[in-house]
């Protein structure tokens, strides 16, 4: 696992979503219940939300099964994140599987001192397993930023 986690995945804030088409509150509750657990380096919480066969896609196309992840947000491995902004862009359910897409913005200092702005689009997979809905598998995918004008 890369530092990108630290970018994309851990400090995900969920913020006000804007969901589209047919929903159930737990299912975005449970997006952002993840996002906070991974901002707080809440190994035992994540252990609580994640599916038994958990599988994540890094933007650099890693794939990090349940107990990496886990291991990667043990609360002596936390560090500081930086300010993001989660928007939440569709929702769909299809019975006991629900589809989240949804982008993440954040600010990195760059070597020059100022700050960059970059994004990353999000889709999270849940399923409802008895009565409660568990995270399957997260794909994080870089968003290229804008070229500037030639």
């Amino acid at each position: 696992m890369r530092s990108w986690y630290i970018v994309a995945g851990l400090a995900l804030l969920a913020g006000t979503a804007s969901a589209q088409g047919p929903s159930d509150p737990a299912i975005l509750k449970l997006v952002q219940s993840f996002n906070e657990a991974r901002n707080r380096y809440d190994a035992k919480a994540l252990d609580g939300l994640l599916a038994a066969d958990y599988i994540e896609v890094s933007p650099l196309g890693e794939i990090d099964r349940r107990p990496a992840v886990l291991t990667f947000y043990a609360p002596e491995k936390a560090r500081q994140v930086p300010p993001m902004h989660f928007q939440t862009q569709d929702v769909r359910r299809h019975g006991d599987s629900a589809i989240v897409i949804g982008s993440v913005d954040y600010t990195l200092p760059n070597p020059n001192g100022g700050t960059v702005t970059r994004s990353v689009r999000v889709t999270y997979v849940e399923q409802r397993i008895g009565r409660e809905w568990k995270m399957m598998s997260v794909q994080y995918t870089g968003i290229q930023p804008p070229r500037a004008a030639s």
